[in-house]
Protein backbone atom coordinates (compact mmCIF):
# COMPACT_ATOMS: atom_id res chain seq x y z
CA UNK A 1 0.00 0.00 0.00
CA UNK A 2 1.30 3.75 -0.74
CA UNK A 3 0.19 7.12 -1.31
CA UNK A 4 0.66 8.40 -4.48
CA UNK A 5 -0.04 11.78 -6.69
CA UNK A 6 0.19 12.81 -9.73
CA UNK A 7 1.53 16.69 -10.87
CA UNK A 8 2.22 18.22 -14.14
CA UNK A 9 0.19 17.97 -17.03
CA UNK A 10 -3.00 17.74 -17.00
CA UNK A 11 -4.24 14.00 -18.03
CA UNK A 12 -7.03 11.34 -17.82
CA UNK A 13 -5.62 8.74 -15.24
CA UNK A 14 -7.46 5.96 -12.53
CA UNK A 15 -6.23 3.79 -9.77
CA UNK A 16 -8.07 0.35 -9.99
CA UNK A 17 -10.59 2.14 -12.48
CA UNK A 18 -10.97 4.93 -9.95
CA UNK A 19 -10.42 8.28 -11.68
CA UNK A 20 -8.27 10.67 -9.98
CA UNK A 21 -7.28 14.39 -10.60
CA UNK A 22 -3.86 16.05 -10.88
CA UNK A 23 -2.33 17.68 -7.63
CA UNK A 24 -3.90 15.50 -4.71
CA UNK A 25 -2.49 12.81 -2.79
CA UNK A 26 -4.83 9.20 -3.27
CA UNK A 27 -4.12 6.01 -1.62
CA UNK A 28 -3.46 3.31 -3.47
CA UNK A 29 -3.78 -0.45 -2.51
CA UNK A 30 -0.92 -2.90 -3.41
CA UNK A 31 -1.65 -4.62 -6.87
CA UNK A 32 -3.86 -1.78 -7.71
CA UNK A 33 -3.14 -0.44 -11.33
CA UNK A 34 -2.35 3.59 -12.11
CA UNK A 35 -3.38 3.86 -15.48
CA UNK A 36 -2.08 7.51 -17.54
CA UNK A 37 -4.95 7.08 -20.52
CA UNK A 38 -4.35 10.57 -22.01
CA UNK A 39 -2.30 13.87 -21.38
CA UNK A 40 -5.22 16.96 -22.06
CA UNK A 41 -2.93 19.36 -21.54
CA UNK A 42 0.98 19.72 -20.77
CA UNK A 43 3.98 17.38 -21.93
CA UNK A 44 4.86 16.06 -18.64
CA UNK A 45 3.14 13.97 -15.83
CA UNK A 46 5.26 13.31 -12.90
CA UNK A 47 4.13 10.32 -10.27
CA UNK A 48 5.15 11.06 -6.89
CA UNK A 49 5.07 8.10 -4.13
CA UNK A 50 5.09 8.10 -0.65
CA UNK A 51 8.67 7.38 0.44
CA UNK A 52 9.84 8.40 -2.85
CA UNK A 53 12.12 5.93 -5.14
CA UNK A 54 14.63 3.87 -3.39
CA UNK A 55 17.33 3.71 -6.41
CA UNK A 56 21.03 4.09 -5.30
CA UNK A 57 21.84 7.62 -4.56
CA UNK A 58 24.27 9.21 -7.29
CA UNK A 59 25.98 12.63 -6.44
CA UNK A 60 23.32 13.43 -4.14
CA UNK A 61 20.72 12.56 -6.73
CA UNK A 62 18.19 9.79 -7.11
CA UNK A 63 17.29 11.24 -10.83
CA UNK A 64 18.52 9.84 -14.23
CA UNK A 65 21.21 11.90 -16.68
CA UNK A 66 20.50 9.96 -19.84
CA UNK A 67 23.69 11.74 -21.75
CA UNK A 68 26.30 10.08 -19.17
CA UNK A 69 24.17 6.90 -18.48
CA UNK A 70 24.36 6.93 -14.82
CA UNK A 71 21.63 6.96 -12.02
CA UNK A 72 17.82 6.22 -11.68
CA UNK A 73 17.88 2.71 -12.68
CA UNK A 74 21.27 1.23 -14.20
CA UNK A 75 21.28 4.74 -16.02
CA UNK A 76 18.97 4.35 -18.22
CA UNK A 77 15.12 4.88 -19.64
CA UNK A 78 12.41 2.73 -17.89
CA UNK A 79 11.47 -0.43 -19.76
CA UNK A 80 8.19 -2.70 -19.85
CA UNK A 81 8.52 -4.77 -17.03
CA UNK A 82 10.90 -2.90 -14.71
CA UNK A 83 10.03 -2.63 -10.84
CA UNK A 84 11.48 0.26 -8.84
CA UNK A 85 11.22 -0.41 -4.80
CA UNK A 86 9.76 2.00 -2.69
CA UNK A 87 11.82 3.73 0.46
CA UNK A 88 9.83 4.33 3.81
CA UNK A 89 6.94 6.63 3.26
CA UNK A 90 7.11 9.35 6.14
CA UNK A 91 4.82 8.58 9.14
CA UNK A 92 1.56 10.83 9.04
CA UNK A 93 1.88 11.65 5.15
CA UNK A 94 -0.38 14.24 3.93
CA UNK A 95 -3.50 13.88 1.68
CA UNK A 96 -4.02 17.42 1.14
CA UNK A 97 -3.97 19.04 -2.48
CA UNK A 98 -1.51 21.37 -3.50
CA UNK A 99 -1.93 25.09 -2.68
CA UNK A 100 -3.55 27.57 -5.16
CA UNK A 101 0.20 29.04 -5.04
CA UNK A 102 1.43 26.53 -6.88
CA UNK A 103 -1.12 25.78 -9.40
CA UNK A 104 -1.04 29.38 -10.40
CA UNK A 105 0.26 30.27 -13.55
CA UNK A 106 -0.92 27.27 -15.68
CA UNK A 107 -2.78 29.75 -18.24
CA UNK A 108 -1.00 30.71 -21.60
CA UNK A 109 0.51 33.89 -20.15
CA UNK A 110 3.77 35.17 -21.21
CA UNK A 111 6.73 33.64 -19.47
CA UNK A 112 8.99 35.76 -17.40
CA UNK A 113 12.04 36.94 -18.23
CA UNK A 114 15.01 38.86 -17.08
CA UNK A 115 17.68 40.35 -19.35
CA UNK A 116 20.86 37.56 -19.50
CA UNK A 117 24.43 38.81 -19.41
CA UNK A 118 24.91 39.40 -22.71
CA UNK A 119 21.50 41.38 -23.79
CA UNK A 120 23.37 44.51 -24.62
CA UNK A 121 25.56 42.42 -27.40
CA UNK A 122 22.94 42.56 -29.52
CA UNK A 123 20.65 45.41 -28.64
CA UNK A 124 17.82 44.57 -30.69
CA UNK A 125 17.49 40.85 -29.56
CA UNK A 126 15.81 42.09 -25.91
CA UNK A 127 12.82 44.03 -27.77
CA UNK A 128 12.72 41.24 -30.64
CA UNK A 129 12.14 38.34 -27.88
CA UNK A 130 9.61 40.46 -26.25
CA UNK A 131 7.50 41.38 -29.14
CA UNK A 132 7.68 38.02 -30.65
CA UNK A 133 5.39 34.62 -30.80
CA UNK A 134 7.44 31.94 -30.75
CA UNK A 135 6.64 27.85 -31.50
CA UNK A 136 8.10 25.18 -29.50
CA UNK A 137 10.05 23.46 -32.24
CA UNK A 138 10.39 19.66 -32.57
CA UNK A 139 14.26 19.72 -31.01
CA UNK A 140 12.63 19.56 -27.45
CA UNK A 141 14.76 17.61 -24.40
CA UNK A 142 16.04 17.57 -20.83
CA UNK A 143 19.31 19.85 -22.53
CA UNK A 144 17.24 22.20 -23.98
CA UNK A 145 14.24 23.90 -26.10
CA UNK A 146 14.64 25.22 -29.19
CA UNK A 147 11.60 28.02 -30.67
CA UNK A 148 11.12 28.33 -33.81
CA UNK A 149 10.01 32.51 -35.02
CA UNK A 150 10.30 34.28 -38.69
CA UNK A 151 14.09 35.15 -38.88
CA UNK A 152 14.95 38.24 -37.06
CA UNK A 153 16.01 41.20 -39.20
CA UNK A 154 19.69 41.59 -37.18
CA UNK A 155 22.82 39.64 -37.05
CA UNK A 156 23.82 37.49 -34.38
CA UNK A 157 27.31 36.32 -33.61
CA UNK A 158 28.16 32.85 -33.42
CA UNK A 159 32.01 32.89 -32.71
CA UNK A 160 32.03 33.69 -29.12
CA UNK A 161 33.98 32.59 -25.88
CA UNK A 162 32.63 30.01 -23.94
CA UNK A 163 30.61 31.55 -20.80
CA UNK A 164 28.92 29.77 -17.75
CA UNK A 165 25.50 28.85 -18.54
CA UNK A 166 22.66 27.89 -15.95
CA UNK A 167 18.88 26.31 -16.48
CA UNK A 168 16.77 28.89 -17.82
CA UNK A 169 19.36 30.78 -19.77
CA UNK A 170 17.75 31.69 -23.33
CA UNK A 171 20.49 30.98 -25.83
CA UNK A 172 20.54 33.25 -29.32
CA UNK A 173 22.39 31.00 -32.00
CA UNK A 174 23.51 32.82 -35.47
CA UNK A 175 20.23 31.18 -37.10
CA UNK A 176 18.05 33.35 -34.71
CA UNK A 177 16.20 30.80 -33.47
CA UNK A 178 16.11 30.94 -29.11
CA UNK A 179 17.34 27.98 -27.13
CA UNK A 180 16.06 27.47 -23.54
CA UNK A 181 18.32 25.98 -21.43
CA UNK A 182 16.70 23.15 -19.37
CA UNK A 183 18.15 20.99 -16.04
CA UNK A 184 20.20 18.92 -18.09
CA UNK A 185 21.77 21.44 -20.58
CA UNK A 186 25.40 22.45 -20.73
CA UNK A 187 27.30 24.49 -17.77
CA UNK A 188 29.36 26.49 -20.61
CA UNK A 189 28.10 27.65 -23.98
CA UNK A 190 29.40 29.77 -27.04
CA UNK A 191 26.35 31.44 -28.10
CA UNK A 192 24.54 34.89 -26.57
CA UNK A 193 23.13 34.96 -23.63
CA UNK A 194 20.14 37.11 -23.99
CA UNK A 195 18.11 36.54 -21.39
CA UNK A 196 17.30 34.07 -18.42
CA UNK A 197 13.64 32.31 -17.80
CA UNK A 198 12.36 33.24 -14.35
CA UNK A 199 12.85 29.67 -12.23
CA UNK A 200 9.29 30.39 -11.16
CA UNK A 201 8.33 30.01 -15.04
CA UNK A 202 11.35 27.25 -16.23
CA UNK A 203 8.59 24.44 -15.65
CA UNK A 204 5.81 26.49 -17.63
CA UNK A 205 8.15 26.24 -20.08
CA UNK A 206 8.57 22.22 -19.98
CA UNK A 207 5.12 21.54 -20.37
CA UNK A 208 4.68 23.29 -23.85
CA UNK A 209 4.28 20.66 -26.07
CA UNK A 210 5.77 21.12 -29.87
CA UNK A 211 4.32 23.61 -32.16
CA UNK A 212 2.57 25.67 -29.07
CA UNK A 213 3.43 29.01 -28.76
CA UNK A 214 5.50 30.86 -26.52
CA UNK A 215 5.55 34.39 -25.26
CA UNK A 216 8.07 36.51 -23.07
CA UNK A 217 7.16 39.38 -20.67
CA UNK A 218 10.10 41.05 -19.05
CA UNK A 219 10.56 40.69 -15.00
CA UNK A 220 12.66 42.94 -12.64
CA UNK A 221 14.90 40.76 -10.50
CA UNK A 222 13.24 42.01 -7.43
CA UNK A 223 9.64 40.58 -8.50
CA UNK A 224 11.90 37.01 -9.83
CA UNK A 225 12.91 36.61 -6.29
CA UNK A 226 9.90 37.44 -4.80
CA UNK A 227 7.95 34.53 -6.87
CA UNK A 228 10.43 32.22 -6.23
CA UNK A 229 10.56 33.06 -2.38
CA UNK A 230 6.61 32.45 -2.52
CA UNK A 231 6.99 28.74 -3.59
CA UNK A 232 9.58 27.81 -1.73
CA UNK A 233 7.67 29.11 0.98
CA UNK A 234 5.25 27.29 0.17
CA UNK A 235 6.68 24.39 -0.46
CA UNK A 236 8.27 24.00 3.17
CA UNK A 237 4.75 24.27 4.19
CA UNK A 238 3.74 21.58 2.77
CA UNK A 239 6.81 19.41 4.56
CA UNK A 240 5.87 20.51 7.78
CA UNK A 241 2.78 19.32 7.41
CA UNK A 242 3.53 15.51 5.93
Amino acid sequence: DATIALAGATARAAIGGRPITKDRAEPVRAGECLGVERVERGAWVYVAVSGGIDVPPVLGSRATYLPAHFGGLEGRLLRTGDRLPFGDPPPGASRAGSPAELRAGEADEPIALLPGPDHGVVPAAWAWLLSTEFRVSRTVSRMGYRLDAQAPSFSVPGDRPSAPACPGTVQLPPGGAPIVLMPDGPTVGGYVRVAVVATADLGRVAQRTPGESVRFRMIEVHEARARLRRQEEVLSRLARSA
